[in-house]
């Protein structure tokens, strides 16, 4: 029995060592996997319609139709994220994509023709 009594120390340590990981674990993911706070949320929103006009003045500027590679030559925005905005703002009525016989897309802003 006295051989086991140095072990006592060692476990209480690992145990308080592996509450603290487990601490700074719950910390770590309620502060970086939660939703951005308002204010982060209004200046992605603003980004987002500020993006929105400088497309309809794109299309404006382009006789009502444009491209994706128009709009990412315009913005400066990926590919990926041009074709995420156009098809945001694509409604059927004032926004609608078309295909060219040559397959070319083409987003066909109505009340701008």
């Amino acid at each position: 029995m006295m051989g086991y009594g140095f072990m006592f120390p060692g476990i209480m340590f690992l145990m308080v060592l592996g509450l603290g990981v487990f601490y700074v674990g719950v910390v770590f993911i309620r502060r970086f996997l939660k939703d951005p706070p308002a204010s982060e949320k209004k200046s992605g929103e603003t980004a987002r319609h500020s993006i929105h006009r400088e497309i309809f003045k794109l299309a404006r500027s382009e006789g009502g139709s444009i491209t994706v590679s128009d709009v990412v030559l315009a913005t400066g925005l990926s590919i990926a994220e041009a074709e995420r905005m156009l098809n945001d703002i694509t409604d059927g009525f004032r926004v609608r994509m078309d295909v060219t016989d040559s397959g070319i897309v083409r987003y066909v802003f109505t009340e701008l023709e």
